[in-house]
C-alpha cells in the first residue's frame, strides 16, 4: 500500500553521523507530523520516524522531525 506524500515545505536538512537525517519542516495543514508519513523535497522521498516536541513553533505548523531517505 502506498502512502500518500504529506504536503509540507523542508526547511532545513541536516545529517548527523549518530543521529542521522534532522529536518525542521512546514507543514501545510495544522495537524502535527506522525511517524510513517512521507515528505518530498527535490525530488527525494523521506520518511518521518520521529518528531522532536517542542524544539520547533509548533503553532505555525513548523516541526523538528527525524527522516529517513527512501
Amino acid at each position: 500500500m502506498l502512502m500518500p506524500v504529506r504536503p509540507a515545505n523542508i526547511l532545513k536538512i541536516n545529517s548527523y553521523t549518530s543521529f542521522g537525517i534532522m529536518a525542521t519542516i512546514k507543514f501545510k495543514d495544522e495537524a502535527s507530523p506522525q511517524l510513517g508519513e512521507r515528505v518530498q523535497k527535490e525530488g527525494d522521498l523521506y520518511k518521518i520516524t520521529g518528531v522532536i516536541p517542542g524544539a520547533a513553533s509548533e503553532h505555525d505548523g513548523i516541526w523538528d522531525c527525524r527522516l529517513e531517505k527512501l
